[in-house]
């Protein structure tokens, strides 16, 4: 079975950031201003990986505030499950854990 990915044209700066994380760098550190497209870089970066380690592997993905969570990464992240359930008929999503700021989490 073929996927199909949503359209995605990296802005020169993603594009290293993605070429190094595909030379299995530890850590990629992309840092940039506002709309420099780090919740882009780090959305598909994390879908990627998804489709690399398959179904038994879980994923993190955390921000250093429950707003800029929302708001920004995993806003981008869902905006590209939802287009690859509409290209494909199946979605990635398993399950989503969504906690409230207020609660703590241990």
């Amino acid at each position: 079975m073929k996927l199909q990915l949503p359209h995605y044209k990296p802005n020169p700066a993603q594009a290293l950031a993605h070429k190094y994380a595909l030379q299995r760098r530890r850590v990629v550190l992309y840092q940039g201003g506002y709309g420099a497209g780090k919740s882009t870089f780090g959305a598909w970066q994390t879908i990627r990986n998804v489709l690399e380690c398959g179904p038994s592997v879980l994923h993190f993905v955390g921000a250093p505030s429950n707003k800029i969570l929302k708001l920004a990464s995993w806003e981008a992240i869902l905006r590209i499950l939802r287009s690859f359930h509409r290209l494909n008929g199946w979605t990635l999503e398993k399950r989503i854990w969504d906690s409230d700021a207020r609660r703590g989490i241990l």
